[in-house]
């Protein structure tokens, strides 16, 4: 059994809340985890084999997926579900939201810059997903 909130923990120590002027409301991390199991099984071609009915939460409000991954598999979504999250974190910062804004001691502009850095993430990631992509139908195949 996938242990979603456990995973959701670790992609956040990964990737800290961010700090105005974004905010983030509900549990993000466990949102991009759900969404990279839903896109593991579109990118291997099994997209029948995604089941809503195998996520379960326990008597201590766990969320899991009732299915075991493969090492390889675990480590694929966990890339998707931090690209995910970069990606939001991206367009959260990228349109009108954080370009600018004014206080009454200042005016700042150009807030996004801080950000910039995001896409460069993004492209590390997308190319380490390839890598992973690679391993993981390699190992398919086996």
């Amino acid at each position: 059994m996938y242990n979603i909130t456990e995973a959701a923990e670790e992609l956040a120590a990964f990737y800290p809340p961010l700090s105005a002027p974004v905010y983030f409301e509900g549990n993000i991390y466990v949102k991009s985890i759900v969404q990279a199991i839903k896109k593991f099984y579109v990118d291997i071609n099994h997209p029948d084999e995604f089941d809503r009915t195998l996520f379960t939460t326990d008597t201590n409000e766990i969320l899991y997926y009732d299915h075991d991954f493969s090492i390889v598999e675990e480590e694929y979504i966990f890339i998707l579900a931090k690209i995910r999250y970069k990606r939001i974190s991206l367009s959260e910062v990228t349109g009108d939201k954080a370009i600018s804004y004014t206080t009454d001691a200042l005016s700042v502009t150009g807030a996004k810059e801080a950000y910039k850095s995001i896409q460069q993430e993004i492209d590390d990631l997308e190319q380490e997903r390839r890598i992973v992509f690679h391993k993981l139908m390699a190992h398919e195949e086996s």
